[in-house]
């Protein structure tokens, strides 16, 4: 969804909620359209108000997980996902969304274990086989991260982070040509994917590409990024999060 779409949902629930201050659903999908602008308070105020309405509301939970993780609320975004799977014993994008918390806080078995748990759950959930990759790279084992990226893109072509990933896996494996062509798909599917761009800066680095390199680093910038750095380093994975609408 573009900024403009996000906009336009944001004003469309907050209609709704004029209409029906009472509905959970709108105040949690208003927090989802808010996290899709980056307004991270203003969705956890939301999905807070959506669980004082409906307080086993599993999906406001989850999402609200989110929410705190992306400010680094770590510990307030495993209860909130806790919760959720509390509530929803079978909550796939919980538990995706749960390990992505305890993979911030480097307690990799535990996400693992959690990924796994979600795919358990639901075989198809390409956000989790893409996760679950991402823990397995900062475990160190890249074969298997690069079959659960592979599974990911299997279920869901256009998951842009787990081309990225991907090729972050395969450049672990210093096989830079198909790290490469991965940074690439990624960015066809997702132009503006500055942490896509900067890898690829990164791979063209190593082969000598200095051009291209340089024009993949602008291309980073102009889309967000400037943490450039040379020489070879671990690519730190994407994590693809699960937000699920209410209603």
């Amino acid at each position: 969804m573009g900024q403009g779409k996000f906009d336009e949902a944001v004003a469309a629930y907050r209609q709704a909620i004029g209409i029906r201050p009472d509905l959970a659903e709108a105040h949690s999908n208003l927090g989802n359209a808010l996290f899709g602008q980056h307004k991270l308070e203003e969705a956890v105020a939301a999905y807070r108000q959506a669980i004082r309405i409906k307080p086993d509301f599993a999906e406001a939970h989850s999402n609200l997980g989110n929410a705190l993780s992306g400010q680094g609320k770590l510990d307030e975004a495993i209860a909130a996902c806790r919760r959720a799977i509390g509530i929803k014993p079978d909550f796939a994008k919980a538990y995706s969304n749960l390990g992505n918390a305890l993979s911030a806080q480097g307690k990799l078995d535990e996400a693992v274990a959690a990924y796994r748990r979600a795919i358990g759950i639901k075989p198809d959930l390409a956000e989790a086989h893409s996760n679950l990759g991402g823990g397995l790279a900062a475990q160190g084992k890249l074969d298997e991260a690069v079959a659960a990226y592979r599974r990911a893109i299997g279920i869901r072509p256009d998951l842009a982070e787990a081309h990225s990933n991907l090729g972050n896996a395969l450049f672990g494996q210093h096989k830079l040509e198909e790290a490469v062509a991965a940074y690439r798909q990624a960015i066809g599917i997702r132009p503006d994917f500055a942490g896509a761009h900067s890898n690829l800066g990164l791979v063209l680095t190593r082969q000598g590409k200095l051009d291209e390199a340089i024009a993949a680093c602008r291309r980073a910038i102009e889309n967000g990024t400037n943490d450039m750095v040379s020489g070879p380093r671990r690519l730190p994975p994407t994590t693809t999060i699960a937000t699920q609408r209410g209603g």
